[in-house]
C-alpha cells in the first residue's frame, strides 16, 4: 500500500507536468515573454508527448491493476489497516474503518489515538511485526461485542528494511455467535433429566 500510494504520486506528477507544459509555453507567448519571440505552444506539446512517453513506459501510466488494487481493497469485507514505522495510519478501507467504529477517516492519526477504548490491545501489540489471534472489539456504537480475528504481517521493502505494518480484521462475530448457541445447547441437553436420542 506504502510503495502503492507513492507510484500514484509519481504518475500524478507525471500527468501534472505533461499537461502544464504546453499551458505554460501558452501564457508566455501571450504575455510577450518567450525568449525567442516564437509561439513554443507545439514544441510544449512535442515536450509533453515525450513527458507522457516516458510515464507510460516507466512507471506505467494509466496502469490498470492500480485501480483494480483499489477497488478490490475498498470493497473487501475483511478491514485493512496500514500503519507506518510510527505506528501512524497510512491507509484503511470502508471494512476497517466500520470495524473499529471511525466515523470519520483516521488516516494521518496514531494507532494508540484510534484505538485509545483498547487500551490493552495497544499495549500488547504496539510493536509486534508478526501475529495472529482472535480479539473481542467492544465498541459504544454497537450494543453487541464484535469478535475479530487479528493478523498483523510486517511491510518490508526490497532490501528488507521494515516500512510498516499491514493489520487485517476478519469478523468472525457470527461464527462465536453461534459456537456460544451450540455451547448452550449442548449444556442444556447435558442437563436435561429427559432421555434425548439425536438421530
Amino acid at each position: 500500500a506504502l510503495s502503492y500510494r507513492r507510484e500514484l504520486r509519481r504518475q500524478m506528477v507525471i500527468l501534472l507536468v505533461a499537461v502544464f507544459i504546453p499551458w505554460i509555453a501558452n501564457v508566455l507567448h501571450f504575455f510577450k515573454l518567450d525568449p525567442f519571440g516564437l509561439d513554443l505552444t507545439p514544441f510544449a506539446f512535442a515536450l509533453s508527448g515525450i513527458v507522457l512517453a516516458f510515464g507510460l513506459f516507466r512507471f506505467h501510466l494509466l496502469d490498470p491493476s492500480l485501480v483494480a488494487r483499489d477497488l478490490l481493497v475498498e470493497s473487501m469485507d475483511d478491514g485493512v489497516i496500514v500503519l507506518d514505522r510510527n505506528n501512524r495510519i497510512v491507509d484503511i478501507n470502508p471494512a476497517g474503518q466500520r470495524l473499529i467504529g471511525a466515523a470519520q477517516s483516521p488516516i494521518g492519526q496514531s494507532a494508540e489515538t484510534v484505538f485509545a477504548a483498547w487500551p490493552d490491545l495497544v499495549e500488547r501489540y504496539r510493536s509486534v511485526e508478526q501475529a495472529q489471534a482472535e480479539i473481542r472489539l467492544d465498541s459504544a456504537i454497537s450494543p453487541e461485542p464484535v469478535f475479530v480475528e487479528l493478523r498483523i504481517s510486517p511491510l518490508r521493502n526490497r532490501s528488507g528494511r521494515l516500512l510498516g505494518r499491514l493489520v487485517n480484521l476478519h469478523d468472525v462475530t457470527r461464527r462465536r455467535q453461534t459456537e456460544m448457541r451450540l455451547r448452550q445447547l449442548s449444556r442444556a441437553v447435558e442437563q436435561s433429566p429427559a432421555s434425548i436420542m439425536i438421530t
